[in-house]
């Protein structure tokens, strides 16, 4: 009652893109293609915004995007340079007052902001400040987390706005949870022959492997109650990879329940540098013990506007030109031609430098289901029994490769400014849970059983 069916139908078009629509001359002139969708009230009640529908012809990409209320619908069929809807600080631990500025000049870029210092790194690298070196050298003691514009003149506030609020408590109910409000350090290096330039790293709480990359420089550790990681390839040229695996394992259920594991992690990515996450049978060092088990991969991927990926990495290594068979439930992927492309959000909409982007991954030994900031993103039908039950090692991975030809400039102009040669993750609210339900799906349209 007071509600209106919506339907949904392939276009003709390149692709065969999905669409929605009422009943009207559109449902007619579609006929038998249309089948229900979903229902939407037909008129306004409280809280209610009203469904809009934008359809993009670009890049042999054709679909429709549905935003509810009409201020996505504007973003959407404007694009371009349009305000961020969404600001971070972290490190908040009860009510806390926030002013909002609106500035007349963009915020300064005053060096490569790093947990640690390196203050002299051999060419072509830039030095790494940390917090405290900026703040020393600048007139007003001020740093501009993120600054991106070459600080002439200096930004003025013309406008302001005063936010209260209170952080929500962490989830209680985690098996393992990590927020670093305290340095899981201290970090000790131990020998490690796995690769030539390599390094490997223990704590109390972590295994941390880097490979192929630049010894200098390199910085890791907690600011602003993140974990943040920082370094470079080889010569600029090389397979560079990091890995950070808590001590504690998680356990992939035996009775068909689930294993949750969530992150949030900045998620810029392009061909060569990418976040992953990993859910395995093997123990840390990881990369080195991938042939000899079984291993779920998700990772983020590609050019803007970038993809999720979900791959199976079974009793085999994984490389960036060797890359596990992947679930195709992007979409993105123009070889999903004559295929019904899921409807997922835009990754790269949630893509900045500091900004986090939540992932939940929900995995059975035979099923693996993706979120990106709570929305279904993809779904894989794991072999039969090839990935089992019992303790797993969970791993936060970053890719770095050949990082001299990375970062197309647009549409990455500041990496291709201040980051090209160098990478940075920022990374939080690491935890997991076992014998979880699976989180309600529409297996029949984002759920892929073919990996290639």
């Amino acid at each position: 009652t007071g509600t209106v069916q919506i339907y949904t139908a392939l276009s003709n078009d390149f692709g065969k893109p999905r669409l929605y629509f009422a009943d009207g001359p559109e449902k007619t002139s579609r006929g038998a293609g249309a089948t229900p969708a979903f229902l939407a009230l037909k008129t306004a009640t409280a809280g209610a915004v009203p469904l809009k529908r934008v359809y993009y012809t670009i890049c042999g990409n054709f679909h429709d995007e549905l935003m509810a209320g009409d201020a996505r619908f504007q973003r959407a069929w404007h694009q371009g340079n349009t305000p961020a809807t969404r600001l971070q600080w972290t490190g908040l631990t009860g009510p806390t007052k926030l002013v909002i500025e609106a500035l007349d000049q963009g915020c300064p870029f005053q060096g490569f902001l790093a947990a640690t210092s390196v203050p002299n790194p051999p060419a072509p690298h830039q030095p790494f400040f940390s917090l405290a070196d900026l703040r020393a050298t600048d007139a007003n003691r001020e740093v501009f987390v993120n600054g991106q514009h070459d600080g002439a003149p200096r930004p003025r506030a013309i406008a302001r706005s005063i936010v209260d609020l209170t952080p929500a408590p962490p989830d209680a109910t985690l098996d393992y949870r990590d927020g670093f409000e305290t340095d899981p350090g201290p970090f000790t290096e131990v020998p490690f022959n796995s690769d030539f330039a390599a390094k490997r790293f223990t704590s109390p709480k972590y295994d941390v492997t880097f490979y192929r990359i630049d010894f200098v420089p390199l910085s890791m550790g907690v600011m602003f109650n993140e974990f943040w990681v920082a370094w470079a390839d080889g010569s600029a040229d090389l397979e560079a990879k990091f890995r950070l695996t808590p001590k504690q394992k998680a356990t992939l259920p035996a009775d068909g329940s689930f294993l949750h594991v969530t992150m949030e992690i900045d998620t810029v990515s392009t061909d060569r540098r990418y976040p992953q996450l990993f859910i395995s049978d093997r123990d840390a060092p990881l990369q080195d013990n991938l042939p000899n088990g079984a291993t779920i991969l998700v990772q983020v991927f590609g050019t803007w506007p970038s993809r999720m990926d979900l791959q199976f990495c079974d009793h085999r290594t994984w490389g960036v030109t060797n890359q596990c068979p992947r679930y195709v439930t992007d979409f993105y992927d123009l070889s999903a031609i004559n295929r019904p492309n899921p409807p997922t959000p835009n990754i790269g909409e949630a893509s900045a430098v500091d900004r986090r982007v939540r992932w939940d991954v929900f995995a059975s030994t035979d099923r693996i289901y993706a979120m990106i900031d709570g929305q279904p993103v993809g779904c894989g039908i794991l072999p039969a029994g090839r990935m089992p039950s019992g303790p797993v090692s969970v791993t936060v991975g970053d890719v770095l490769y050949h990082s001299g030809v990375d970062v197309p400039d647009p549409p990455y102009t500041f990496h291709s400014n201040h980051m090209k040669l160098e990478t940075r993750r920022h990374i939080d609210e690491l935890g997991w849970k076992s014998g979880v339900a699976a989180p309600p799906w529409n297996d029949a349209v984002v759920c892929a059983s073919d990996p290639k």
